[in-house]
Parts: C-alpha cells; sequence; structure tokens
C-alpha cells in the first residue's frame, strides 16, 4: 500500500537528511568533505544501545529511557566530533584537500576498528530493543508503530531545532558568516576556530540521532554500519547542493522516498537500491554538479 511505503520512507529520508546535514555544515564551514562522519553515526547508534540496556537493567521507565539514550548518544558523538576536528582536521585546514579526505577515511577505520575489537561482541550485530514493546496504530491497513512515530517526531524536533539555530541564534550567525567568507568573518571579530568545533558538534549530534534512528527502525545495528550511511548521506547532500542546509534535507527526504518506493513497487528492487543510490550521484555530478538548490 502507497500509504504505508510513504511512512517507510519518511522515516529513512529523515535518517539520509540528518546525516547529510553533518557533511553540507563541514563543507560549508571549511570546504572539505569529511568522511569520518560515518563513524560517528555508528557511534551514536552503539551508545544509545549500551545506555538502552543498561536503563533497562535498572528498571527505568520508558520515556526515561529514550530521553537518556538520546542524549548520550548525542554527547558522545558530538564531543566525538569536537576531537577529530581539533586532532585531525585543524592541522590540516591549509594542507590540499586531498590530505583531510584520505585523514579522515583512515579516522573513519580507526573508529570502526575500536569498536568491532573493544566493544563486546562487537564483530556481530547488536539487537536494538525496541523500548514501546513492538506497539503501533493502525489506520485501515496502514501500520505505524510507535518507534516510527517516535523516530519522526525525534526527526522533525532535530530539523526545527537546527532552523532555529541557524536563522535565530549567535551561533548560526557566525556559521553563516564562516561560510560566505571565512576570512572576512574572522576580520569581524568572530572566532572561525570555535564556530568551526561547534559546527562539528553540530553535525556529528545529527548523525547520532541518525544512527539512533536506523538502529531502532531496523532493530539492529553493526560496527560497519556508518559507511554505507555516510555514502548516502554525501548523496543526498550533492542532491541538495553542498553548503545547503536546507538543500541536504531535501535530497535526503528525496533519496528516501525513491529507494523504498523502488523497493516496494519494483519487482526485486530491494536489491538495486544501493545502484540507486549511486546513480543519482553519478547523474547530479555530471548534470548538475552544483544541486537543486546550489548555485554555480
Amino acid at each position: 500500500m502507497l500509504s504505508q511505503q510513504l511512512v517507510n520512507a519518511l522515516v529513512l529520508g529523515s535518517m539520509y537528511a540528518l546525516i547529510a546535514v553533518g557533511f553540507t555544515l563541514y563543507f560549508g564551514v571549511l570546504n572539505l568533505i569529511n568522511l569520518a562522519h560515518g563513524a560517528l553515526y555508528m557511534l551514536g547508534a552503539f551508545t544509545a544501545i549500551t545506555v538502552l540496556r543498561l536503563c533497562d537493567a535498572a528498571g527505568w521507565p520508558v520515556p526515561l529511557t529514550v530521553l537518556a539514550m538520546t542524549a548520550a548518544a548525542i554527547l558522545v558523538s558530538g564531543l566525538a566530533g569536537v576531537l577529530i576536528e581539533r586532532i585531525a582536521v585543524k592541522p590540516l585546514r591549509r594542507a590540499p584537500p586531498l590530505v583531510f579526505l584520505i585523514t579522515s577515511v583512515a579516522v573513519y577505520i580507526v573508529i570502526e576498528e575500536l569498536v568491532l575489537h573493544f566493544y563486546p561482541d562487537g564483530a556481530n550485530p547488536q539487537v536494538f530493543p525496541d523500548p514501546f514493546g513492538l506497539q503501533a496504530f493502525r489506520f485501515g491497513g496502514v501500520v505505524v508503530g510507535y518507534v516510527q512515530v517516535f523516530l519522526i517526531c525525534v526527526a522533525l524536533a532535530s530539523i526545527f531545532a537546527l532552523h532555529y539555530v541557524i536563522t535565530r541564534t549567535g551561533l548560526g550567525r557566525a556559521i553563516r558568516a564562516v561560510t560566505a567568507d571565512a576570512a572576512g568573518a574572522r576580520m569581524m571579530g568572530i572566532d572561525v576556530d570555535r564556530t568551526v568545533s561547534r559546527t562539528f558538534f553540530i553535525g556529528s549530534a545529527l548523525a547520532a540521532v541518525g544512527g539512533i534512528m536506523e538502529g531502532m527502525n531496523f532493530g539492529s545495528a553493526m560496527f560497519n554500519m556508518g559507511f554505507v550511511a555516510a555514502i548516502k548521506g554525501f548523496t543526498a547532500a550533492v542532491i541538495g547542493g553542498l553548503g545547503n542546509v536546507y538543500g541536504a534535507l531535501a535530497g535526503g527526504y528525496l533519496l528516501g522516498i525513491a529507494e523504498v518506493l523502488i523497493s516496494g513497487f519494483v519487482p526485486g528492487g530491494g536489491a538495486y537500491k544501493n545502484v540507486l543510490t549511486f546513480a543519482f550521484l553519478i547523474l547530479c555530478l555530471i548534470f548538475r554538479p552544483q544541486g537543486l538548490l546550489g548555485r554555480r
């Protein structure tokens, strides 16, 4: 049923949109592609699983458990993003972009390997328990799980919070100024280094929320889940226009809708959804490299 697929597309598109925003924020303030972003997506999911298990063991109520795991994931991934910026990004700001691209891949591999070898049973899929007990709303033939409603609400709250920060706060004005002209922003008294660090925290926190969404939506998380997520998030950012936050959001939802519709209505389409992602990326780079909402 189309309405059921659209609900699924909304959840999937939200995941892609949140990770895409991180890519576009990094690109906006530094003009660099940070492929370590996918590792922070995975780190958020694993942090949430860990806190969820601890809260379940302690007998915490569902609302408090959900709040604790979300806050912990945002904090851990956000601080990890700031640490990456200080250690691996700041020393390379004047280096050629290719140097940073390779470094970001190395950082991704390091984080992935740390989880693989030091997280308990890290090589195997980690079950992400449904804190809502598989309960669902039913509207005719459409089944919407409590977890899906929660994920959609979290995604919308994250998007509105981001919009508020970008448009209504001093940090948002600083981010927009650095994105437009970092040297000019510095001359106007804006602390560019602090702005970049805070931008990394925001982008990494959004990646963590996306990781939680994938874990809760599919019921599990893997140490290597960040790679495909990063590629799809980057594709969504390119489709929308790198450097444009709202373009990244639009690209994420377009990609999610396209994947779900092809998987649901094309025979055997689920096997080719990743091919679709790369096809979108290639076509966009060929025919509209500035993206849907980007400028030449």
